[in-house]
């Protein structure tokens, strides 16, 4: 599991194997590619947010609430405030640990 200060609170995000064949049929493409895609920035944005949802999801947030807090919160921010967390998910399933250290720092909204 994963925590990342989304939104107004800091969540949790799992990316269970179920989400993953989930992630493949809403990206188009295998599991391998797409974790393949992010380290060689061969992504679209879209990716970044559909990995983020299906994360939220499979730590049992519900799809509609999820799909929100990804519009609302997600999609806005910085490439580089997603990129680390969605790498994150995808490491974490791909080798059962993730790759950085602060995810929840990256994350956080800077202050105006």
């Amino acid at each position: 599991m994963i925590k990342a200060f989304i939104g107004d609170a800091e969540r949790t995000l799992h990316l269970t194997p179920d989400m993953a064949v989930a992630l493949e049929k809403a990206i188009g493409k295998p599991f391998p590619q797409i974790y393949e895609s992010l380290p060689c920035n061969n992504f679209s944005l879209s990716d970044l947010c559909a990995i983020i949802h299906h994360g939220l999801i499979g730590a049992g947030m519900g799809h509609r609430e999820a799909f929100d807090l990804v519009d609302d919160y997600v999609r806005p921010r910085p490439v580089m405030q997603n990129l680390p967390l969605a790498f994150d998910l995808l490491e974490q399933i791909w080798s059962g640990e993730t790759v950085s250290d602060d995810v929840a720092d990256a994350s956080e909204p800077e202050a105006a």
